[in-house]
């Protein structure tokens, strides 16, 4: 039973940098970010649980390899307790027997799940700090007087001393791809594929720190993260949930759509109605809804598979994005991991039907999305979770200072390769800019 501090706190922002740099200390730490519902304004306050949670430190810890998911049961069985935990997309093999053929350039294991030293959260500005029952509460306190003492700090400059060339896939490489996709499409052996292209660099210094700051600042999500496993690092805007549990509820929230904002109001609310009637936009995410629809009624009890909302229109900070929200109730007999299996990899990363887009992604894409299209996520003492689903995002290898930064966009057959093409760039570019 772990032992609890708390405080009030009004300047919640200088104890997330304050916990950003405590996590130098420590080879395991993560912050899950909602920005205070940045984008999810018109949603109830019950979707987003926390401002945040952090957990510093590993105290217990497993690297799973192989046969994850009832791994994790065991695991979470075993010890009841918070966990955080990581999926790679290469999680697809156990689940859909499909591996993937390139190296991770980046080296995320495919999966891993922590009990963290100091568990941190966030909500209505109450700061609680939970922690194992063998730390002294003195230490406990000096933890949580680090989190709240206002400090100004130097942002490192590192990644300002060379600049970063990023590599990507040229537009006639793409379309070349591109087509290979649409004949797949006519022939029906797809209706639907999350194509993906890698901006990558080598040899790339940084400081993941500072530069998780300025991201979080440039472009807020309420599924951000920062999260360091050794000396790899995922710096990540996301929009979208993956999956959430509460009690026997299961939510999921998948995106599809995407436009840039207006630099006016009038042009703003004209593009976001653009978006909200734009009929092929629609159509991928009605095909991704139905395809969730199908992986939640694997799991769920007889008749409660619901759409709560079709193609909702949110803003954030640079683009519009289309979200469907999709729940069910969970059936009694099975437990949390296996649902997570059940429905894993998401299919708005994927594509529908989704093995056969799997099969796809694999032959024409040529890069390992390691983490990317992955899921990073909390898991509580009671088997409720909440995970996102890993997109604008920054990875990060800080010993062969290899950067990934893979964006992608849904095919369709009235997909044209240059609008998808624009809207992979569009969806990497904030992050590229915070490296320049």
């Amino acid at each position: 039973m772990r032992k609890v501090l708390s405080t009030k706190v009004e300047n919640i922002g200088q104890v997330k940098q304050n916990l950003i740099y405590l996590g130098k200390l420590f080879d395991y730490f993560i912050l899950l970010d909602s920005n205070d519902n940045a984008g999810y304004e018109s949603l109830p306050p019950s979707y987003l649980n926390y401002q945040f949670l952090a957990g510093v430190g590993a105290y217990n810890k497993s690297l799973l390899q192989q046969e994850i998911f009832s791994s994790i049961q065991h695991f979470t069985q075993q010890i009841p307790d918070w966990y955080f935990l990581h999926l790679t997309f290469e999680a697809k093999t156990e689940t859909h027997g499909i591996p993937t053929k390139y190296k991770d350039l980046i080296g995320f294991p495919v999966a891993f799940i922590f009990s963290p030293v100091w568990l941190v959260t966030a909500k209505n500005n109450v700061l609680r700090v939970q922690y194992p029952p063998n730390i002294d509460d003195s230490e406990a306190r000096n933890f949580l007087n680090k989190l709240i003492k206002p400090e100004k700090r130097r942002l490192d400059n590192l990644d300002k001393k060379s600049p970063i060339n990023i590599q990507q896939i040229t537009f006639k490489e793409y379309k070349q791809t591109f087509e290979h996709v649409k004949d797949r499409l006519s022939r029906g052996d797809i209706y639907e594929m999350n194509l993906c292209i890698n901006f990558f660099a080598e040899s790339v210094k940084i400081d993941p720190y500072s530069t998780y700051l300025r991201l979080n600042d440039f472009s807020p999500a309420p599924f951000a993260a920062f999260y360091k496993y050794n000396d790899l690092f995922l710096l990540s805007a996301s929009p979208e949930r993956f999956l959430k549990k509460e009690g026997n509820q299961i939510l999921s929230q998948p995106i599809k759509g995407t436009i840039t904002r207006g630099k006016t109001a009038d042009e703003d609310n004209r593009l976001r109605e653009y978006l909200k009637n734009n009929q092929k936009e629609r159509s991928e995410n009605i095909m991704i809804t139905d395809l969730v629809r199908n992986d939640l009624s694997q799991f769920a009890e007889a008749g409660s598979v619901e759409v709560m909302e079709l193609c909702g229109i949110y803003p954030f900070r640079h683009v519009h994005q289309m979200i469907s929200s999709i729940r069910c109730n969970l059936r009694k007999e099975i437990y949390f991991s296996e649902a997570i299996k059940l429905a894993f990899p998401m299919g708005s990363m994927t594509g529908a039907p989704k093995r056969n887009a799997l099969k796809y992604i694999e032959q024409y894409e040529n890069f390992n999305r390691g983490l990317y299209s992955g899921s990073l996520g909390y898991i509580t003492p009671d088997g409720d979770f909440d995970l996102n689903v890993v997109i604008r995002s920054i990875l990060y290898n800080s010993t062969t200072g290899n950067l990934s930064i893979p964006a992608g966009s849904a095919v369709t057959i009235y997909a044209d390769a240059n609008n998808e093409y624009q809207e992979c760039y569009l969806k990497a570019k904030a992050l590229i800019e915070i490296l320049s």
